[in-house]
């Protein structure tokens, strides 16, 4: 699906697609105390405007990854410092180009699997459908760890639209 830009008047429509997926993620986080990882595929402009308006709606203190740094074991750890033990958010953007290899991949599975999914944190991966598969195949560090929600094919299957 190409990437085209949404207007602002977008936010409702794209959270009504995604958001019923992330309310449900942060219900299990207060319910048992424990870590959520959701793995969001689509374009870029559909998932950006999807995780503003949670991390507007939930309340949480919120850890941004952005595109443009490369997870390191030691900015994972400098990242997530500030985050409280009473749990919050941490969203990882376009999530291949952030993890850059496999050791990018294995320090964000470790973090994972050692701190963050014993304690309420939401891990929220975007990025885009094919690099996303191939991410959380069978062979990759992250296989199995998320609930993968495809944006795309969500938009697809309600013929969607901005109103263009």
């Amino acid at each position: 699906m190409p990437d085209v830009p949404l207007r602002a008047e977008s936010r409702s429509a794209v959270w009504h697609l995604g958001g019923p997926a992330l309310l449900s993620a942060l219900q299990f986080l207060k319910r048992t105390g424990e870590g959520r990882a959701i793995s969001l595929w689509g374009s870029p402009s559909v998932t950006s405007l999807l995780v503003a308006e949670y991390l507007d709606r939930s309340g949480l203190p919120v850890v941004r990854w952005t595109p443009g740094t490369t997870i390191t074991a030691a900015g994972l750890d400098d990242l997530t410092a500030p985050l409280p033990d009473s749990g919050g958010i941490v969203a990882v953007e376009d999530l291949p180009a952030a993890v850059g290899d496999l050791r990018g991949e294995s320090y964000l599975q470790i973090a994972w699997d050692r701190r963050w999914s014993r304690r309420p944190v939401l891990l929220l991966l975007t990025g885009e459908g094919a690099p996303m598969r191939e991410m959380v195949s069978y062979d990759r560090p992250l296989y199995g760890r998320a609930t993968i929600v495809d944006l795309d094919a969500m938009v697809r299957d309600c013929e969607w639209t901005d109103g263009r």
